[in-house]
């Protein structure tokens, strides 16, 4: 499964492979992988107009799994840190 925490300050716009979102959340359930192999996942956001340049956006990513067998595999996760480098404008999106 993978579980992507969006800041406050967005709005999520579309996902892919069926990812299903709740609130700032949006969770995939990725099914089985056989070893060596990668899937990809999209969310698409816009930035809320309130947003100050300078400020910086916090998005945290993880996945999580279990073996073969049912034994748990450990937490992979990570935080995304999105400076704001200007005032956002209509239409701007960020695609992570």
């Amino acid at each position: 499964m993978i579980t992507d925490t969006l800041p406050a300050e967005v709005s999520v716009v579309d996902v892919t492979a069926n990812g299903v979102v709740s609130g700032n959340t949006v969770t995939w359930s990725i099914g089985t992988m056989t070893p060596n192999t990668t899937t990809s996942v999209q969310v698409k956001v816009v930035v809320a107009d309130v947003i100050s340049e300078g400020a910086v956006l916090l998005n945290t990513t993880s996945a999580t799994g279990n073996q073969p067998g049912g034994a748990p595999l450990p937490t992979d996760s990570d935080t995304l840190q999105i400076p704001v480098l200007s005032a956002p404008r209509s239409g701007l999106a960020v695609y992570r």
